[in-house]
């Protein structure tokens, strides 16, 4: 009986990493399980214990045809491959294929990546409810028994997290002193600028609030995204002018977990960061009422009750007020939705040795 695992970026990757560690521990040693994916610093890093690590181009689709193909929702490369897709393709009816999800959005909800009969999923994993009712709603061909809500496997790395001592470990060394507030704005490409200008207009309300801007890397490195950076830059300058706070400098080596741990609140418009920092039990707001309707995507976030989504500015000076003085009262919910028992890979695990 042969498995073979494919990842192929630190997102998918920290999903299927710990089902191969799983699967070694379980004694499944005599079983082929092999990491195929693009070379990267992360996840060099982070393979098993004696793992081999195989590039892009290493080996033919067909080198991983298994009983049991364990993959990643890869992307589309530049070229158009698709190592998990091309592999599924590769791997003969009546094998099993499982794919394991790593967020909502992604390949798992567009139709055209996964949707031909020769690549199709015969099981997707998902973490909750509305990844389920996504998933199915994209791929129409599976049926809901092929939908397994057994949450995501990367979900484990916080249950062992001491999250009071991360947050003093990193405001000490930000200089931050235990009782102040702090405000996270996590930011993205478009709309990003106009979105921290509208949290500024809140926080120069403020007394005594600091702000951990911290700036997505490609921000400002094509000519569609100058103009949101240069809102960006000018709402920092308004701030650190107006306010009775000020901007904290968010380094590169300051690490998404640091930045959240060591933040009250943290704000942005919906990517990942925000689905971090609530699953480590913070509040969360997203500020999208500025986004066009044509351009605005759907956030399970906000509709599994882990984040509020102020639909004006006037609710955003609300909710930002609430949330610094007695709270949004989002963690018992975080908590429901996020499983942070440490079993997540287990579920997994469990599922996938039922198909052997």
């Amino acid at each position: 009986m042969k498995i073979a695992v494919v990842a192929k970026d630190p997102g998918g990757a920290s999903n299927i990493l710990p089902v191969l560690r799983e699967l070694r521990l379980r004694g499944l040693n005599s079983v082929t399980a092999q990491l195929m994916t693009n070379i990267d610093s992360w996840l060099y890093k982070n393979r098993p214990a004696g793992e081999n690590l195989l590039g892009v181009g290493t080996a033919a689709p067909e080198h991983y045809v298994s009983d049991i193909l364990v993959t990643s929702m890869c992307s589309n490369m530049p070229d158009g491959r698709n190592l998990g897709r091309d592999i599924a393709m590769a791997t003969p009816r009546g094998k099993v294929v499982v794919a394991v999800t790593d967020t909502w959005d992604g390949t798992q909800v567009q139709t055209a990546v996964w949707a031909q009969r020769e690549c199709r999923p015969d099981y997707i994993i998902v973490n909750d409810k509305i990844g389920a009712e996504m998933v199915l709603e994209a791929n129409p061909w599976l049926g809901p028994d092929c939908v397994k809500q057994l949450g995501w496997p990367a979900l484990d790395q916080y249950a062992g997290v001491n999250i009071p001592a991360l947050r003093a470990t990193t405001r000490g060394k930000l200089g931050i002193g235990a009782n102040k507030r702090v405000v996270l704005y996590c930011g993205q490409i478009p709309y990003t600028g106009e979105g921290l200008q509208k949290l500024v207009v809140v926080l120069i309300t403020q007394s005594q609030v600091l702000l951990i801007a911290r700036k997505h890397p490609r921000l400002g490195s094509t000519p569609d995204s100058m103009a949101e950076l240069e809102r960006w830059n000018m709402a920092l300058e308004s701030f650190d002018r107006q306010s009775f706070g000020h901007t904290v400098d968010s380094s590169d080596d300051l690490k998404p977990e640091e930045a959240i741990a060591a933040c009250n609140l943290a704000v942005g418009l919906n990517g990942s960061m925000l689905r971090d920092a609530a699953i480590m039990g913070k509040d969360v707001i997203c500020i999208r009422d500025h986004i066009p309707p044509e351009h605005k995507t759907r956030f399970p976030l906000i509709e599994l009750g882990c984040a509020v989504e102020p639909a004006s500015q006037a609710e955003l000076n609300e909710a930002v007020q609430q949330a610094l003085t007695t709270g949004l009262d989002l963690a018992k919910r975080q908590a429901e939705v996020f499983q942070l028992d440490g079993q997540n890979t287990k579920r997994v695990t469990d599922f996938i040795t039922t198909l052997l």
